[in-house]
């Protein structure tokens, strides 16, 4: 039997768990001096980030950037890019399928009386 699959999914494995620890130290090095004013932006500026994600990674997988790339590049589960993608397509068809702001009026008049 050849054992040469085993071994390579072993080398991959041991070298990503080494690029995550040294990854999580580069950020714990990092972090050690940050200020609460730091604390602020960063919040604000992750907020925006939840709000524009879904557009910007469904724009990217539709410019053939792979979900598996995507989910890597941002530190996040490829079920969840695919459930950005989704909710942002969604999101996009009810905008289209809304009518035009000012077409219709809403009257709490009743004719009938």
């Amino acid at each position: 039997m050849n054992q040469q699959p085993d071994a390579l999914d072993a080398v991959l494995s041991s070298a990503r768990d080494a690029r995550h620890e040294a990854t999580q130290t580069m950020r714990e090095v990092k972090a050690e001096g940050l200020t609460f004013k730091d604390a602020v932006v960063i919040r604000e500026m992750a907020a925006t980030l939840d709000i524009a994600l879904p557009r910007i990674v469904t724009r990217e997988r539709d410019a053939g950037r792979s979900v598996a790339d995507m989910a890597r590049a941002l530190d996040l589960t490829e079920s969840y890019v695919h459930r950005l993608i989704r909710q942002h397509r969604a999101t996009a068809t009810a905008a289209e399928d809304a009518p035009p702001v000012g077409e219709y009026r809403l009257s709490t008049r009743r004719d009938d009386q």
